[in-house]
């Protein structure tokens, strides 16, 4: 629309009027390109657990993390319609999709059961780490 206006309106118009044009359609561009890095092009395509790992796919790249690779398990409430929710697991070890595995849920009309899903979850993330280090302690001992 900017660029219109200044074709169209640009023999008449001053050259304060075109610099404020342009610098309100940089800003206007500024702020599409980061809502779409920071909301939109960080999420992976798809998450869902297999037994005891995760399976990540974008693309045509797949990986499969383990639970108890995962470090923590962050959450963001959803902001309205163009702020959707999202599911972060930050990982211990960097897998092909780097140490952040960003997702959004499949949505849920009731906020009580979506969170309840991700207490499980933690919960089931915590629980992996937690048996692994018994593991790694028995196996300690023995030797």
């Amino acid at each position: 629309m900017g660029i219109v206006a200044i074709f169209s309106y640009g023999i008449n118009m001053s050259t304060n009027n075109i610099i404020i044009l342009l610098s309100m359609f940089s800003i206007t561009l500024l702020a599409i390109y980061l809502y779409l890095k920071y909301l939109i092009l960080d999420l992976v395509d798809e998450v869902w657990e297999e037994g005891d790992e995760f399976v990540v796919k974008n693309n045509s790249l797949e990986d499969r993390i383990p639970l108890y690779d995962v470090s923590y398990v962050s959450y963001t409430m959803t902001l309205g319609k163009y702020f959707p929710q999202r599911i972060t697991l930050h990982l211990i070890n960097q897998c092909i999709f780097g140490k952040e595995i960003t997702f959004t849920p499949v949505e849920n009309w009731l906020p009580i059961i979506a969170n309840s899903e991700l207490d499980n979850l933690t919960y089931r993330v915590e629980k992996s780490k937690t048996s692994r280090l018994k593991n790694k302690l028995k196996n300690l001992r023995k030797s």
